[in-house]
């Protein structure tokens, strides 16, 4: 009986969770089914091209699907109740005034020189010339 209750607590525990991490450097939303990175390379800034082929070439926890956030994605992770960094803090590898890169350009007429970002010091979505150096935070599908 014992072994059917932890079981069970084990199994409500896992049902209400949003995140999960691991050793490999990845942190799984389970509500999203989105899988992120978390690692060093948080610390590297790029322009939002280089970003792009960042993701693309990466190889985090074996998997090579990796890709830049849209930014609908990426204001999944931010945490309004936080600062210094507003972003969930079951990330551990956040820079706190860093600005990520989403994949989504800035949608005006005659305007694609920039694109959305976040800031993880305020969780504040701004708009930035693809020129700029940022963080980027990958992202891949994980159903």
């Amino acid at each position: 009986m014992k072994k059917i209750i932890t079981i069970l607590f084990i199994l409500n525990y896992f049902s209400f969770a949003n995140y999960i991490t691991d050793s490999q450097g990845t942190v799984l939303n389970t509500s999203t089914f989105l899988m992120w990175q978390d690692t060093t390379s948080d610390e590297i800034t790029f322009t939002w091209q280089e970003s792009i082929t960042h993701c693309e070439d990466s190889t985090t926890a074996s998997y090579t699907n990796w890709r830049v956030p849209n930014i609908n994605e990426l204001i999944t992770i931010i945490d309004l109740n936080k600062t210094n960094p507003a972003i969930n803090s079951i990330f551990t590898n956040v820079q706190n005034n860093g600005k990520y890169w989403s994949s989504t350009t800035y949608a005006q007429p005659n305007e694609q020189t920039s694109a959305w970002y976040v800031n993880s010091r305020n969780g504040e979505v701004l708009t930035q010339t693809k020129t700029s150096k940022n963080n980027v935070r990958c992202v891949r599908n994980f159903k």
